[in-house]
């Protein structure tokens, strides 16, 4: 277990397993995208019973958790989405951009789980 803290948004982070080099990417659908290691686990918040997915940018709420509850026959309780915005590239004097993202938060009900693996 590896505790972080970021002064700058007075943030503690507790990491309990690294994170390892080999991600896979998983595309459920057409909207959602998972990133699984090779051991089988998911990147995501397990111990809220949560998980990160990558998302269509022209998806909202309503579409991820009809898509989560149909695909996978669970219950959704609350979904996040946050964009994540590409990262600027500099190459001489011209500035690009990487690609920007949108993620979902999804928070499944008590005693659900996700079987992707």
């Amino acid at each position: 277990m590896k505790f972080t803290y970021d002064p700058r948004y007075n943030i503690a982070y507790i990491r309990f397993r690294e994170k390892r080099t080999d991600v896979d990417t998983v595309r459920i659908s057409d909207e959602l995208i998972v990133d699984m290691a090779a051991d089988g686990t998911l990147y995501g918040i397990e111990l809220l019973n949560a998980y990160v997915f990558d998302v269509a940018v022209g998806a909202n709420k309503i579409m991820v958790r009809r898509a989560v509850e149909e695909i996978f026959d669970v219950k959704v309780v609350k979904v996040n989405i946050r964009n994540r915005r590409g990262k600027a590239k500099r190459v001489g004097r011209s500035v690009g951009y990487g690609k920007s993202r949108k993620e979902a938060v999804v928070t499944l009900r008590q005693g659900d789980k996700l079987d992707i693996y």
